[in-house]
């Protein structure tokens, strides 16, 4: 993925009891994007892709939840 390609790495934290490190699933953007809005959203979008296509991954092959506190990705509108 472009994440991999990039060398981008996945964000890290040490557990409660310090034992061990912990990489989460969440990846750094690229340095040039901080400063550059449009770039920015490019990368958002490859993270929400990458997050609607881990999600289609957890339902298939389960029953749908129809509880309405489950959290939902929406649209965004970005201004120009």
């Amino acid at each position: 993925n472009e994440f991999d390609s990039r060398q981008l790495k996945p964000f890290l934290y040490e557990s409660k009891n310090k034992a061990k490190v912990v990489a989460m699933s969440y990846y750094q953007c690229p340095e040039e994007a901080l400063e550059n809005p449009a770039l920015m959203r490019e990368w958002a979008n490859l993270g929400v892709a990458a997050a609607l296509r881990a999600a289609t991954k957890k339902t298939t092959g389960k029953k749908r939840e129809t509880n309405s506190s489950r959290t939902r990705i929406v649209s965004m509108r970005h201004s120009p």
